[in-house]
């Protein structure tokens, strides 16, 4: 297979293929298939007739078809039009299309702002400076 977009991380589920156990991988991950076994990968995506069934933990994640049970994006989450997602979802950013269905809760993962960062924020809003860092 000569395909640009997939390396030597990454792995492709096909169409009437199921994969059993866990999976955990730097990479990428393309879901058309069955997966059953919690997943955990740098880019996960789900096509339209795609199962996981298990913990997905990615830092982007692209759903179009069905995601149950534990559902975490660090970085990005993609709900499209034809995606079912039952369980605990948290992401740090998330679009939901127009269709999609969501069972379960829904919550933003904390941002951490680096403390290299903290100063510019204390000098824009110096009464705030005061108020938490009387110094």
């Amino acid at each position: 297979m000569d395909r640009p977009d997939i390396d030597k991380h990454s792995l492709f589920v096909g169409e009437g293929v199921t994969i059993e156990g866990r999976i955990d991988t730097g990479g990428r991950i393309e879901v058309h298939g069955l997966v059953t076994g919690d997943v955990s990968a740098s880019e996960v995506q789900i096509g339209a007739g795609g199962r996981v069934e298990g913990a997905i933990r990615a830092a982007r994640l692209d759903i179009s078809g069905f995601a149950g049970n534990s559902i975490s994006a660090t970085d990005r989450l993609l709900v499209r039009g034809t995606a079912r997602l039952e369980g605990d979802v948290s992401y740090g950013s998330i679009q939901i299309d127009a269709g999609a269905s969501i069972v379960g809760t829904i919550r933003e993962q904390a941002r951490v702002i680096p403390e290299e960062t903290t100063p510019a924020i204390y000098a824009s809003v110096p009464e705030l400076h005061q108020v938490i860092d009387p110094v």
